[in-house]
Formats: C-alpha cells, sequence, structure tokens
C-alpha cells in the first residue's frame, strides 16, 4: 500500500504502466479520501 497526499502525473502513469504490464488495478486513494471514509465510494 502506498499513500501519498495527492495523485501526480508521474503516479498516474506508473499505474497505467503497472495495469497494462501486469493487468492487474490499482485504485489511487488520497489521505484525504481516506480520512473522508470515501474509500468504498471509489472501490465501488
Amino acid at each position: 500500500m502506498v499513500i501519498a497526499a495527492g495523485n501526480t502525473g508521474d503516479a498516474e502513469s506508473e499505474i497505467s504502466r503497472f495495469f497494462k504490464q501486469t493487468g492487474k488495478v490499482i485504485v489511487p486513494l488520497t489521505v484525504q479520501e481516506i480520512l473522508d471514509d470515501q474509500i468504498a465510494h471509489k472501490l465501488a
């Protein structure tokens, strides 16, 4: 698990590369989303 304060373009590029390479999905979450308990909404 990686926790970041925000999602940068580099992070989004890396997530896309990882998906293309492995077929596995990474759902980016910010610290604020975790604190606001928005995780279930984003994963649905």
